[in-house]
């Protein structure tokens, strides 16, 4: 993609590295993407049931002309999700949603099947949408079949009738028995010097773990559903929770993700002499217990943005694997050093309860 530098993706085949050739670009002159934003969102590979070919899913891009204002306008551009070939660039399926849409899309394979049958997209205003690619049974559906459905609107309704909350990047997902939680921030960082916000870090529960999408009509999920981030957690009846951001100008400014029952992710906001001044800005990096615990935050060393956390193992021999966190909020307090990574979660089960009915035949 090309960010600020414009509306474009360009694929290249790379199997010979030394020999690197273009396979594929696409544009906004070409009839199928006229639409087409600035290309921030990672077009994420996928394999589907029904298409020999890997496909692309991405969002529609930026729209810089209506985002950069301020307050922001009605955006044109950008206003979807693509479903490409991936060898060839060619559009499968087009996915509308309210806003442009500049995050990355979260692919879900709940099954374990080897096949891609769910995915969830955050707008640039904080929506949530749901995409069905395959039905309730599990069937294979052409991409221009997919179904896509607004499950949550978490804008605060100021600044005009859109809101001030800004979403950049893609939400992170956690599975489990009864739902997936999708857990992102709020956060203008496209205007980094403004000292007054309203941002929030939510973790919002789709209760449908199955396959197919959600009986219409779906009841939108709004703040007013969500309980507060605290110790005691999140109940069984709760939606989601939020968890309130500082006022002046705090704002979430890269991707979370989940280690070991943990979310990382990490904020900025400018210090005094006041707003529109560059000349120095404190960032934090966060640790969310798993599920709607209270969150802790370390103050990071240093100005500017912190890149999103990075997480695995590192494998320190004799078959040993040691997790790792990066941008984690460690003793040294830096955005680019490595640490151990906590781990809440016991990587080791063991059987707590076994019986066995043995019956004559």
């Amino acid at each position: 993609g090309m960010r600020r530098g414009g509306r474009a993706i360009y694929s290249f085949d790379v199997t010979n590295p030394d020999q690197p050739r273009l396979l594929w670009r696409i544009n906004n002159t070409l009839t199928d993407y006229a639409s087409l934003g600035q290309t921030w969102s990672m077009p994420r590979v996928a394999r589907i049931k029904g298409s020999v070919d890997p496909v692309l899913i991405m969002g529609g891009g930026y729209d810089a002309a209506a985002e950069d204002a301020s307050p922001a306008a009605a955006t044109t551009l950008g206003r979807g999700v693509y479903v490409m070939n991936m060898r060839t660039g060619a559009r499968l399926g087009w996915l509308a949603t309210d806003y442009s849409v500049p995050a990355d899309v979260s692919i879900v394979d709940s099954d374990g099947d080897g096949y891609v049958d769910r995915v969830y997209v955050v707008d640039a205003r904080a929506q949530i949408y749901r995409i069905d690619i395959e039905d309730a049974l599990g069937a294979a559906r052409a991409a221009s079949a997919w179904r896509i459905t607004k499950i949550a609107a978490l804008n605060d309704g100021t600044g005009g009738t859109d809101g001030t909350r800004k979403v950049f990047f893609a939400a992170d997902l956690v599975l489990t028995r009864n739902y997936t939680a999708i857990l992102f921030g709020s956060g203008d960082r496209e205007k980094p010097l403004t000292g007054t916000t309203n941002d929030r870090f939510f973790l919002v529960k789709d209760s449908r773990v199955v396959k197919g999408e959600p009986t219409s009509p779906v009841t939108l999920i709004t703040e007013s559903d969500l309980a507060t981030m605290g110790a005691e957690g999140a109940s069984a009846d709760d939606q989601g929770c939020a968890y309130t951001l500082a006022t002046n100008g705090e704002r979430v400014i890269n991707q979370p993700i989940t280690f070991g029952g943990i979310t990382y992710f990490s904020t900025n906001r400018p210090l005094p002499p006041g707003e529109g001044s560059c000349s120095r800005s404190q960032s934090r990096s966060y640790q969310l217990p798993l599920v709607c615990r209270a969150p802790t935050f370390r103050n990071l060393v240093g100005d500017g943005l912190p890149p999103s956390p990075v997480v695995g193992y590192v494998d320190v021999g004799g078959g040993k694997l040691v997790p790792f966190v990066i941008g984690g909020g460690g003793a040294t307090n830096s955005s680019i050093e490595a640490e151990r990574a906590r781990i809440l979660i016991p990587a080791k089960r063991k059987r707590s309860f076994w019986f066995m009915e043995n019956r004559d035949r």
